[in-house]
């Protein structure tokens, strides 16, 4: 799975960037006070999140073609570095998602927390990318990023593209 070691580096190298504080509710305002994050949610508001999705998934060198064949769990731990990724979406009914065990059954988070989080996969028939689409809405709703330079990024982007041969 060579998608989630390179989703283990971007997540690596993101969490060298300072962290968004709870009590600050977008880059121009901050709260007085202090107060904890939910249950299963990091303690900071710009988490980085990491999602690996495939059409396809490849195993030891065949492209399995039967979702069925396809099974998360054997994903090698050693597969992820130091980062595991927060979803991954291995064909059309298949994902891993983090959450932790808490008073004997499972509480999904969008993000996996170091030293709280497990991952669980999970057979959903042909809907798969659908429950991915909601897992990232679901992250998407808890990060604030500081002031970020939109149009400098945007800009960049067109100048670096090359024209239409």
């Amino acid at each position: 799975m060579h998608a989630c070691k390179q989703a283990s580096k971007v997540k690596t190298l993101c969490k060298r960037r300072s962290s968004l504080s709870l009590n600050d509710l977008n880059a121009y305002v901050s709260l007085p006070f202090d107060f904890d994050a939910p249950e299963g949610l990091p303690k900071y508001r710009n988490p980085i999140h990491t999602s690996v999705i495939s059409r396809r998934v490849k195993l030891k060198g065949k492209i399995l073609t039967d979702d069925e064949e396809v099974d998360p769990d054997l994903i090698p731990e050693e597969t992820f570095a130091d980062e595991v990724p927060d979803l991954i979406v291995a064909g059309q009914s298949n994902v891993f998602v983090p959450g932790s065990e808490r008073d004997g059954r499972f509480d999904l988070s969008p993000f996996h927390v170091e030293g709280l989080s497990s991952g669980r996969s999970v057979w959903v028939p042909g809907i798969a990318f659908g429950i991915g689409l909601c897992s990232l809405l679901f992250a998407i709703d808890w990060i604030q990023l500081r002031r970020m330079p939109w149009e400098q990024i945007i800009v960049d982007g067109i100048r670096g593209s090359q024209p239409k041969p």
